[in-house]
C-alpha cells in the first residue's frame, strides 16, 4: 500500500513548540491546532473536551416555538414540517417527524421539487398546505428569508416557525419564532449548527419543558451526524458530540432505512466520516437532484425493511444516474 505523504500548513513554530509542551502532544498535532485558528491550551482543550449539550433555550425563540408545537400537539392540529431538499434538509425533517411522530401528532412532510419549486418555501406550496388543512408549518435549512411566503401563510391563520442556519436579515419574517443561531443578539455559544442539529436542539427543548416521553432523543443522532459532516460545518463544540454518538448509531444500524441505505452503499464496516461524504450522503442528495427528495426521509422514517430496501434500491439507481451525468460533463 503506498504510504500517504501529510503537508502541513506552515505555522509559527514558537507557538507550536508552546502548545505541544503544554498539552503534552507531539508536533504535528499542535500545527494542526494552530492551522484551525487554536492557539492557546485553554482553547485546545476546549476543542478536544465533549462537552455537555448548550442549554437550548439559549436559542432566540426557542420557548415560542415549543410552546406552540406543543398547543399543536395537544389539540391534534396538523403540523407540516417543511425542508429543503438536500441531505440536511432531508434529515432535519425527519428528526422533525420522528420526534413529534412518536409523540403521536398529526404530522406530514413536503420537500419542494427542486426543478418545478426550487429553493425554500413558495407561494404555491404554502397555499396548498393551507388548503390541505395545515395550521402550523415548521421549515428546516429555510424559511430566514421568506418575509413573502410566510406574509402569505400568516394572512391564511397558518403559523409559521422557522428553524433555519443561513445568515440572516436584520428584518426577520413574520413568524411565531425564527429559531437560527446566527440571529443578531443570539446568546447560544455556538454557531456552528447545521438544521439537523437545530430540529434536535428543538426537540431537546421540548422534552425539557414538557417532560413528555416518545422517541430517545439519542435515537435521533443517527440523522444528526449525517448532515452534519455531509453539510460541513465546523466539527467542533457540540457538533463533536453528535458526531461521535451518531457515527456509532449508524454502524449499528438501528434504523432500518438506514441498514437498507448501507447495504446498497457496501458499507459492511463501522461507519466514519468518510463512510458518510462519500457513499451515504452522495445517495440521499440524489434523491433531490434527479426526483423527489421525500425518497430520503421516506427512506429514514421508515419502520418497514421491506419498504426501505426498495427506497435504498431506488436511491442507488439514481446515484448511479447522476454519476452518469457527471462522466458525461
Amino acid at each position: 500500500m503506498q504510504s500517504k505523504l501529510w503537508v502541513f500548513r506552515d505555522v509559527n513554530l514558537t507557538q507550536r513548540a508552546s502548545l505541544a509542551q503544554a498539552l503534552s502532544i507531539s508536533p504535528a498535532i499542535a500545527s494542526l491546532f494552530l492551522a484551525r485558528g487554536v492557539t492557546t491550551p485553554d482553547e485546545a482543550t476546549t476543542w478536544m473536551s465533549l462537552q455537555a449539550p448548550h442549554d437550548p433555550f439559549l436559542i432566540p425563540d426557542m420557548e415560542q416555538a415549543v410552546e406552540r408545537l406543543h398547543r399543536a400537539v395537544t389539540n391534534q392540529e396538523p403540523i407540516c414540517f417543511y425542508g429543503d431538499y438536500d441531505v440536511d434538509g432531508i434529515t432535519a425533517t425527519s428528526v422533525y417527524m420522528s420526534f413529534f411522530g412518536g409523540l403521536g401528532a398529526q404530522v406530514r412532510a413536503y420537500v419542494p421539487h427542486r426543478l418545478r419549486e426550487g429553493y425554500g418555501l413558495n407561494l404555491d406550496a404554502v397555499q396548498r398546505l393551507h388548503d390541505e388543512g395545515i395550521s402550523l408549518l415548521v421549515t428546516s435549512d429555510c424559511g430566514t428569508t421568506s418575509h413573502k411566503e410566510i406574509a402569505l401563510a400568516a394572512q391564511l391563520g397558518m403559523d409559521v416557525v422557522v428553524t433555519d442556519h443561513h445568515h440572516t436579515d436584520e428584518e426577520m419574517p413574520p413568524a411565531v419564532a425564527v429559531l437560527n443561531p446566527h440571529r443578531a443578539g443570539a446568546l447560544y455559544p455556538f454557531r456552528g449548527l447545521c438544521s439537523a442539529a437545530l430540529a434536535y436542539k428543538v426537540s431537546q427543548a421540548y422534552q425539557l419543558r414538557y417532560g413528555v416521553a416518545g422517541v430517545p432523543l439519542e435515537s435521533l443522532l443517527d440523522l444528526v451526524a449525517l448532515a452534519t459532516v455531509a453539510d460541513v460545518v465546523p466539527l467542533h463544540d457540540e457538533n463533536r458530540n453528535f458526531v461521535r454518538e451518531g457515527l456509532a448509531q449508524l454502524s449499528r444500524g438501528a434504523r432500518c432505512g438506514v441498514r437498507a441505505l448501507k447495504q446498497v452503499a457496501g458499507v459492511m464496516r463501522e461507519c466514519t466520516a468518510e463512510t458518510i461524504a462519500f457513499k451515504l450522503a452522495p445517495r440521499i442528495n440524489a434523491a433531490g437532484r434527479l426526483d423527489d427528495a421525500m425518497l430520503g426521509v421516506r427512506l429514514l422514517t421508515t419502520d418497514n425493511p421491506t419498504e426501505a430496501q426498495q427506497l435504498a434500491d431506488r436511491l442507488e439507481q439514481l446515484n448511479r444516474e447522476r454519476q452518469r451525468i457527471e462522466v458525461d460533463i
